[in-house]
């Protein structure tokens, strides 16, 4: 198994993800903020507000399901071809326990990217300072869409 980093196809990714992250929509709407970008991985944080929150005082379950969904997304972006970015078709999540914590954190990285299909596993933590608890675990399967 090669511990090489993925080569992406679009040396601009970075500008065509952050154009992206930055457009006004849902995730805009969440707060979520992309910390880290690399070829086949990101990592994006969402700061919990009251709109975000279930009765129990945790990040509803739609929000973090959101927050590893657009995680996977940038990840697999990250390896397209200039003009192309990945769509989700299918994610399944597995919640741990409630993401309660001054922060939750999705980190993507690619288990395999193809021409039509690319697989993202996402682990999503829950922060408060710097201790971390692992709250979910996502499996998204992405394809490509024009964009441009």
């Amino acid at each position: 198994m090669s511990t090489q980093a993925p080569t992406p196809e679009n040396p601009r990714f970075r500008e065509v993800i952050a154009r992206i992250v930055g457009l006004p929509g849902f995730i805009q709407e969440m707060g979520v903020e992309l910390d880290r970008l690399e070829p086949g991985e990101a990592d994006m944080r969402l700061v919990p507000r009251p709109g975000l929150l279930q009765f129990t005082g945790a990040v509803h379950g739609g929000a973090v399901g959101a927050l590893a969904d657009h995680a996977a997304g940038c990840a697999a972006t990250s390896l397209m071809p200039e003009g192309q970015v990945a769509i989700t078709a299918e994610y399944k999540i597995n919640f741990l326990e409630p993401a309660k914590g001054e922060a939750v954190v999705a980190r993507a990285r690619v288990e395999r990217a193809g021409r039509r299909v690319t697989v993202v596993r996402v682990d999503v933590y829950a922060r408060t300072g710097e201790a971390e608890r692992k709250c979910a675990i996502a499996t998204v399967t992405l394809t490509p869409a024009r964009f441009g």
